[in-house]
């Protein structure tokens, strides 16, 4: 038994442009998923900034935080006192913020 595979000239030339096109779709895809990731992430960051907000403003506005030679640990004292219902991660974050704030503040004067 014989047998003959003939292919047309031109074939080879379609399925180096069908692959091309199939790589630009999937980089177009992975940079359409890249995209959303990053504004997904970005919208949680600044629904997170809202939400803290408050508690940054209050934490800042007491004297107690602010007072000359205040430990990373008397500030986080501090703020569980003030915030009894919020979380140890939250309470880390809010100080972390303030701190910054704090700094940003007396940086600018």
């Amino acid at each position: 038994m014989h047998g003959i595979v003939e292919t047309a000239d031109w074939f080879d030339d379609f399925e180096e442009e069908a692959e091309a096109l199939a790589d630009v779709r999937a980089d177009e895809f992975r940079a359409e998923f890249d995209r959303e990731q990053e504004a997904e992430r970005q919208q949680r960051e600044d629904d997170e900034k809202r939400r803290l907000a408050p508690i940054v403003k209050k934490l800042v506005a007491d004297p107690r935080f602010v007072a000359p030679k205040i430990s990373a640990a008397k500030r986080i004292t501090l703020a569980e006192t003030l915030f009894p219902d919020v979380d140890r991660t939250t309470i880390k974050k809010v100080v972390e913020k303030a701190v910054a704030e704090i700094w940003l503040t007396d940086a600018e004067k």
